[in-house]
């Protein structure tokens, strides 16, 4: 997925868990115009994305992979009780 900002110049691509609707929700505030904003939602990242991002500033949000795991154990395994019997 690629979201497109094209009057701001901004091309955000999203990593699964990491803020990715808040973000996405903050840039279409940024939006006057909804054509403005554009969303392309293929996996792996496509030719036309990157077409659609070029001369943009890009950007993409990490998180720490030790953080990642410690939440995913804690909302999966113990509050969800994922590999219960």
């Amino acid at each position: 997925m690629v979201v497109v900002l094209s009057n701001h110049k901004i091309a955000y691509f999203p990593i699964r868990k990491v803020a990715t609707t808040t973000i996405v929700d903050g840039l279409k505030s940024l939006c006057d115009d909804p054509r403005d904003y554009r969303a392309t939602f293929n996996d792996p990242i496509s030719l036309r994305q990157k077409w659609l991002a070029r001369g943009c500033f890009k950007f993409a949000v990490v998180r720490d992979p030790v953080s990642r795991i410690l939440s995913c154990y804690g909302n999966r395994v113990i509050f969800h009780r994922d590999l219960s019997a």
